[in-house]
This record gives C-alpha cells, sequence and structure tokens, in this order.
C-alpha cells in the first residue's frame, strides 16, 4: 500500500494506466466475489481505478417460479422462452 492505495500484490502483476486502457474490455469484465456466498455481490470496476460493490436486486422463488426485484417489489414470472417478465410486459 502507498498512500491508501494499493499498489502491489504478491504473486500478481501491476498494471500501468496505460496497460488498463489497452485492456480496458478486459478489466471492465472483472468480477472478484465480495465473500464466498454469492448473494454478498462483487467488487467489479469501470475504470480500473476504482471497485464498487455490485449486488442484485433480484431474488429468486423457486416454489412460485418467480423473481422479484427487491427495490421495486416487481415480481417477474417465467415466460417459458428463457425470459422472465413482469405483469406490465417488462
Amino acid at each position: 500500500m502507498e498512500g491508501g492505495k494499493a499498489v502491489a500484490v504478491d504473486g500478481w502483476t501491476t498494471l500501468t494506466f496505460a496497460d488498463v486502457l489497452a485492456r480496458s474490455n478486459d478489466v471492465e469484465q472483472l468480477a472478484v466475489p465480495y465473500s464466498t456466498d454469492p448473494n454478498d455481490g462483487a467488487i467489479r470496476t469501470q475504470d480500473g481505478q476504482k471497485g464498487y460493490l455490485y449486488t442484485s436486486t433480484l431474488v429468486y422463488d423457486a416454489d412460485a417460479d418467480t423473481m422479484t426485484d427487491t427495490a421495486t417489489g416487481t415480481v417477474y414470472s417465467d415466460t417459458g422462452d428463457g425470459a422472465f417478465t413482469s405483469a406490465s410486459g417488462e
């Protein structure tokens, strides 16, 4: 750590800013699990400089075969075509 920033980790290669820009698609696809529980989310980055915790707001109900958005309360039902759709068609 230097000045509150991680600058190296044993066994890993630190990328320069130019390296990050050259590999931006790869960097943006990285997802580091926050814990062993997938419901805890993953750390991701949009720019290779700052990480953000991404968590899902969707909860699957196996008995009802629905997904519910915990932020909005919207319930999505299995369409039978590999998708879940709300009553309003969303």
